[in-house]
């Protein structure tokens, strides 16, 4: 019985990552779609505004239409899909040789 519930939470810590990952970006096409900008300063002179600017989020990664969403879209990909698919990994493998 305790190595059943080790093994959920195990699993659900990946699941949860990647959950929370699904549900800021339904967020954000809400966000999108219904026209709601969120009250933010001027971006200028900010790091965020400074990495919204760049090439890389005004030609290639342009999902939104807000550059904010955008640069935190990206960062929340860095930090949860990694630590998702490492977990995952780990699960599986963990799985195969039992």
């Amino acid at each position: 019985m305790a190595a059943e519930k080790k093994k959920r939470k195990k699993i659900q810590g990946w699941v949860l990552s990647i959950w929370a990952f699904a549900i800021l970006q339904i967020f954000f096409i809400i966000i999108e779609f219904a026209d709601w900008s969120p009250n933010l300063r001027e971006l200028k002179g900010t790091i965020l505004g400074t990495l919204a600017q760049t090439t890389f989020f005004e030609e290639w990664f342009n999902l939104y239409t807000l550059p904010q969403l955008n640069v935190v879209t990206v960062i929340f990909t860095i930090i949860l899909l990694p630590y998702a698919i490492n977990s995952a990994v780990k699960d599986y493998k963990a799985r195969k040789e039992k």
